[in-house]
């Protein structure tokens, strides 16, 4: 159904479909903070914008002053991706939209991505070179603004050092591509690539777009490489700096605003918030990004409550320093991700829009943007009825949210909105410190110190460090930078913390100066398993250089006396604006604690009562312990990491338990202290000698057999899991090991140890299924190994006849791949498959033409098996696999399946109906009417249909066998391709050897008289089954009949932006030939 809008309130003219320019708006958000104090301005005398841009667009001046105006007179709606993916439509035209299916108007605002610019989302393409994709962004940018849009341009951009994805956090990158790193000019190109794309962006007369660039969001948390956890608050406030000035100065870009977007929560926190944001200079919109991911309660108050907090914080901030405030991204996420049934708080719109417009603060959001609908299994914006799908349970909201005469959409924007007259206030010139960042550690003996001045030249400038008098001259250079080489000796680097400050004088004018604090030397280096014992650390500075730091300042954490009266520290909290506040450490690559089995800490408590959170990430997953902070006696605590639990967020793994497995990889450890109902005041503990032990206990599941040892007439060998093994079973001591270490699905329980099948070591897993309620099953293992020189994934099997398929699923990089394999036949087999045959798991949404890159496959870390439900046969069944492990290119052959995958031949009897006369009973199978010889081996013909054995042609593999038939040669040809079939309500894909064809080979035509398949006409089976087939045609050849089979199968569409989109059809199928001697 469609809804138009029926309110009291005029829309006028969508901006873009003026004549005039139309405004643009980029979403995609970064945090920084301020290392030196910079006056900031209040809201500016109408007609004035405080824009970082002094010289920007009239275009984008004035969406400046447009948004800045709307602020409490209405809140403008925006959905991420719009016009590139939806539920409604399958093939994008830059029309097709499900907020317009739904309610007639276009969003205000639509979001962009960089990942555009991959390929990786639409409107770009991963065939496209990098110039047609910016031209396809640009196109996109195009069709957003004549939609009658403001957009967004956000940006997930991939790990520059190690070739990830954006949310792959190793690697330190920020330190890399700021100037000096080893990466700046691969940032400097990725950032020409947006720069193009601004450039290439504009409207029917030639104007610039003018679009909201938001670099770098969410960086409070530690998902993206460029978050908390990654990157030092003056790291992150310097990068986001950087990027305005390369984009603004450097490539002469006028059309961009700039966001700034962390995440929530900040509990109205405004000191928090200003933690990391870059500074007036360089931001225009100060944003918020917050989602509802906890789906316990029934509805959303306590969420949107909280969220209410943050947006008030936020629109006093705007007004005092004279910016503008969006609630650049909300939604639901995690467990409260919207479901095509059964959610809760179905009023989730129009409960959070109430909410906001009834506050006089929080109502003064310019705009909100929600995510994008990627298909059934995503989506953010509920859709209406289409086509045989009746509309979604929360779609009465959503048109309640659109009729609310607060709520702006496209429609409702002014018709001036981008061509107002506005002059943009005087830009103040500024003077800070680049490099070192603010917070860093510098290890080296020397060091380039980099200042930046802006709008007035020093006629000096330099540095000094604390505790030293002397003035280090600074050299202004081509790239823009003041520098000097710093020389700190190596016995400079004593773990401590010095200030250091640059200075500049002017012609006219009063000097400036600007100070960051640095620490000298490497962090301490500590044993493997010690996450610190605090005894390396000079001061307060250099010990909260180690740490991250979620919802406290860093100044909570400082030196103190610890146990036995060493260094330790103490930690203050205070829940008067929080929930929950921490610091943690993410330990590089990961460590190796497989040999401990306790975790040993000293604590001093505060009598609290509140709740003290231990939490690891071991193998991905997260593990938590909650040590009493009753009673105030200090005390050595030990505990046993079997009683680490799960998260209470994490119900989806609520019985997973730590195992020597998963932790081969340790990658972070926090301590978090929760608010509780006891909370009157702020408090404070201690700590000291954090650190994971080899103790009294039993060891952790999953480790080395220790008793007793394999008989003599048995050779065990245990490959190192990750390297070419992935697991050959022999190390586990029981079944409960084994279900312990293959943990990371929901069947682990169906596992046990059974005798080998792969003829070397002594045990096997075997993994048994029952399909009468369900339709698949699932086992997971972690793995840190390195694939990029394996070619394939080989093992022993022991099928059992179910013919169900077998899925082998491995996370290469960010993506889980698969290939697979059939649980046909009951003999043991050694199967061989192709790792760069592997394709995306169909959950992710992905290109099914995607393929495991070399990069990709460098960090593989986890492998799955599952059992899939592809047939009646028998639904409660088993089979046993053995010696799982990836190897080069010398492995076997595929072995595809003895028996096609569809119907071969028609039922043995079958009505026909001989066209064009005459209804008789025939008999489908071939019916000799003469004596005839059969040759022991097929009279080949040299094809692939009747020659047996593999073949490759036009780059396809092919698998034929050939049996003796009657009277001739029946050959079966499989071909090895991904098919795509509908089971569960979902489109599921497969890659394996399907069947293609049956042939007979040449025999006499009388032989066939009295059958079907040998003569033309139609007939409908026994089973109800339409059968076709013609001779003698142009398709068949003399001497030749084809038949078909009429079924419903998925008919699969590639669209313009390269996602495939799947219909079942009803359609003839190609079954069989018949040739005749």
């Amino acid at each position: 159904m469609t809804n138009i809008r029926n309110g009291p309130r005029q829309r006028g003219r969508g901006v873009l479909a003026m004549a005039a320019a139309a405004a643009l708006v980029v979403s995609g958000a970064i945090g920084a903070s301020m290392s030196q104090s910079v006056a900031h301005a209040a809201q500016p005398e109408p007609g004035i914008a405080n824009i970082v841009d002094t010289s920007a667009t009239p275009e984008t001046k004035s969406l400046w002053s447009y948004l800045n105006g709307t602020r409490g007179e209405g809140v403008l709606f925006g959905h991420q991706g719009d016009l590139d993916n939806g539920v409604t439509f399958s093939t994008p035209d830059g029309v097709k939209s499900d907020v317009h299916a739904g309610t007639g108007d276009y969003p205000a605002i639509m979001g962009i991505d960089t990942l555009s610019l991959e390929g990786s989302v639409g409107p770009g393409k991963p065939t496209n070179t990098d110039a047609e994709n910016v031209a396809a962004v640009a196109n996109g940018i195009k069709q957003a603004h004549g939609a009658g849009a403001i957009v967004t341009f956000s940006t997930h951009i991939n790990n520059f050092v190690t070739g990830g994805s954006f949310s792959d956090s190793t690697g330190r990158v920020v330190s890399h591509i700021l100037p000096g790193g080893d990466k700046n000019a691969a940032f400097n190109a990725y950032l020409d690539r947006i720069a193009a794309t601004a450039d290439a962006s504009v409207d029917a007369e030639g104007n610039l777009i003018p679009i909201i660039f938001r670099p770098f969001h969410e960086n409070t948390g530690s998902w993206f490489w460029w978050g908390a956890a990654q990157t030092t608050a003056g790291e992150y406030k310097e990068l986001f700096r950087y990027t305005v000035e390369y984009l603004r100065d450097t490539k002469g870009v006028s059309n961009f605003l700039y966001a700034f977007s962390p995440n929530g929560t900040f509990a109205g926190d405004k000191a928090l918030y200003l933690a990391t944001y870059p500074g007036d200079e360089w931001v225009d919109v100060m944003g918020y990004d917050g989602y509802e991911s906890n789906n316990d309660a029934n509805d959303s108050n306590a969420w949107i409550g909280g969220t209410i907090v943050d947006l008030r914080m936020l629109s006093d901030l705007a007004d005092e320093h004279g910016k503008i405030a969006a609630f650049t991204e909300f939604g639901r996420n995690g467990e409260r991700t919207i479901k095509e049934t059964g959610n809760k708080s179905l009023n989730f719109y129009s409960d959070l829009l109430t909410a906001m417009k009834n506050d006089p603060k929080a109502k003064r959001m310019a705009y909100m943007l929600t995510w994008q609908n990627w298909g059934m299994d995503q989506f953010y914006v509920p859709y209406p009825a289409f086509g045989s799908t009746p509309e979604h349970e929360m779609f009465p909201d959503f048109t309640a949210m659109y009729d609310d005469p607060y709520s702006v959409f496209a429609s409702n924007i002014p018709s001036d909105a981008l061509t107002r007259d506005v002059e943009a206030a005087p830009a103040q010139p500024t003077l800070r410190l680049v490099s070192p960042a603010d917070g860093v550690r510098v290890t080296t003996p020397s060091v380039t110190v980099r200042a930046k001045a802006t709008l007035k030249v020093p006629t000096r400038a330099w540095f000094t460090v604390s505790g030293d008098a002397v003035e280090h001259e600074l050299t202004l250079g081509a790239d823009g930078y003041h520098s000097a080489a710093w020389n700190i000796g190596e016995d400079g680097l004593t773990n401590a913390t010095v200030q250091v400050t640059v200075h500049a004088a002017y012609a006219t004018g009063d000097p400036m100066e600007a100070t960051a604090s640095i620490v000298l030397g490497s962090t301490p280096e500590l044993p493997v398993g010690t996450i610190d014992d605090f005894e390396g650390y000079g001061d307060d500075n250099a010990l909260r250089a180690a740490y991250s730091f979620n919802n406290t300042p860093s100044s909570a954490l400082a030196l103190g006396t610890g146990a036995a009266g060493s260094q330790g520290v103490g930690y203050a909290y205070d829940f008067t604006a929080q929930e929950y506040q921490g610091f943690g450490k993410v330990l590089e690559s990961g460590q190796d604690w497989s040999a401990f089995n306790r975790f040993n800490l000293w604590l001093d408590p505060d009598g609290s009562n509140q709740k003290l959170v231990l939490q690891m990430k071991a193998g991905g997953q997260t593990f938590e312990y909650y040590p009493s902070l009753a009673g105030t006696e200090p005390q050595n605590l030990s505990i046993h990491f079997s009683d680490f639990r799960p998260p209470p967020w994490d119900s989806a793994n609520k019985d997973k338990r730590l195992t020597q497995e998963l932790m081969k990889s340790v990658s972070e450890f926090y301590v978090y202290i929760n608010k509780t109902d006891s909370y009157t005041t702020p408090g404070s503990i201690a700590l000291d000698n954090l650190q994971a032990v080899a103790g009294e206990g039993e060891p952790l599941p999953g480790g080395p057999v220790t008793s007793p040892s394999p008989s003599p007439s048995a050779t065990v060998t245990t490959p190192p899991v990750g390297a070419t093994s992935i697991d050959n079973f022999e190390s586990y001591a029981d079944d409960a090991a084994l279900q312990t270490a293959w943990n990371r699905r929901n069947n682990q329980s169906d596992l046990s140890l059974v005798a080998p099948i792969s003829g070397t070591g002594t045990q096997a897993m075997k993994f048994a299924f029952d399909f009468s309620s369900v339709t698949y099953a699932g086992v997971a293992r972690s793995l840190t190994a390195d694939w990029s020189g394996s070619e394939r994934i080989t093992g022993w099997m022991l099928p059992d006849g179910s013919n169900q398929q077998v899925v082998m699923q491995f996370k290469a990089g960010d993506v889980s791949y698969e290939v697979y394999a059939s649980s046909g036949g009951t003999e043991p087999v050694e199967f061989s498959l192709a790792v760069a045959d592997a394709v995306p798991a169909s959950y992710q949404n992905l290109d099914p033409t995607r393929r495991p890159s070399a990069e990709e496959l460098k960090s593989v870390t986890e492998f799955a098996i599952f059992i899939t439900k592809a047939s009646d046969d028998k639904v409660i069944g088993a089979i046993v696999l053995d010696d799982l492990r990836v190897t080069g290119a010398s492995g076997p052959e595929p072995t595809p399946s003895t028996s096609p995958t569809a119907t071969a031949t028609p039922s043995p009897t079958a009505t026909a109906t001989s066209a064009p006369t005459g209804t008789g009973t025939v008999m489908p199978t071939v019916t000799a009417t003469t004596t005839t010889t059969v040759t022991a081996t097929p009279p080949s013909r040299g094809d692939v249909y009747t020659t047996p054995g593999y073949h490759s042609v036009n780059g396809r593999k092919w698998f034929t066998t050939c049996e003796s038939y009657s009277m001739t040669w029946r050959c079966t040809t499989e071909i090895w391709a991904t098919q795509v079939t509908h089971s569960g309500g979902k489109f599921v894909k497969a890659t394996g050897w399907f069947f293609n064809n049956l042939t007979y080979l040449p025999s006499a035509r009388a032989g066939w008289a009295k059958n079907p398949l040998g003569h033309t006409g139609a007939w409908t089976s026994a089973e109800g089954r339409q059968w076709r087939t013609e001779c003698d045609t142009a398709a068949t050849g003399g001497n030749g009949c084809r038949s078909y089979i009429r079924a419903t199968v998925v008919d699969s569409t590639r669209s313009s932006n390269g996602v495939w989109r799947y219909a079942m059809v009803n359609k003839w199928v190609f079954n069989n030939i018949v040739l005749f001697s």
